[in-house]
């Protein structure tokens, strides 16, 4: 699959990972100065293929986060997923239930375009700006630290 393809179904990238894991390198790098219990970044990177993955986890006594990002070979954030997992009580309590928010973000040429957890379009602006901003300062954030693949 082609990054170039992305306008007309962002959800084909998440397919074309987990069809072709195999395929990709895999690194992992500990980020424990994010959370108090940890994390853990994953890149998929492949010669096959005109984009890379970064696979974010943190850790915490009330809940985690996972954030996905799929980037051009110039490490341009195209589309991104993010997942937050929120306990009402901490996870070493027995009985502790989760609410799991989901969102979609295609980066888009003429638009950003924000979906939400069963996929179904978000139109609203200001909450398409938000997540965006907490996309884009979340990736820059965590790895300012490291060098990013070419």
């Amino acid at each position: 699959m082609s990054i170039q393809k992305l306008e007309s179904d962002v959800f084909d990238l998440i397919s074309d990972l987990e069809a072709d894991k195999i395929i990709f390198k895999k690194d992992t790098l500990p980020l424990d100065d994010f959370s108090t219990e940890g994390g853990e970044l994953i890149i998929f990177t492949s010669d096959k293929k005109d984009y890379c993955v970064f696979d974010f986890w943190l850790y915490g006594e009330m809940g985690k986060l996972h954030y996905t990002y799929w980037t051009d070979t110039s490490n341009t954030i195209v589309f991104a997923r993010r997942i937050s997992y929120n306990y009402d009580r901490p996870y070493y309590k027995e009985g502790f239930q989760i609410d799991t928010m989901k969102h979609y973000l295609s980066f888009g040429h003429t638009k950003n375009r924000l979906f939400g957890k069963n996929r179904q379009e978000i139109f609203e602006k200001k909450e398409t700006q938000a997540v965006q901003e907490d996309l884009r300062s979340f990736f820059n954030e965590l790895t300012s630290g490291i060098e990013l693949p070419n």
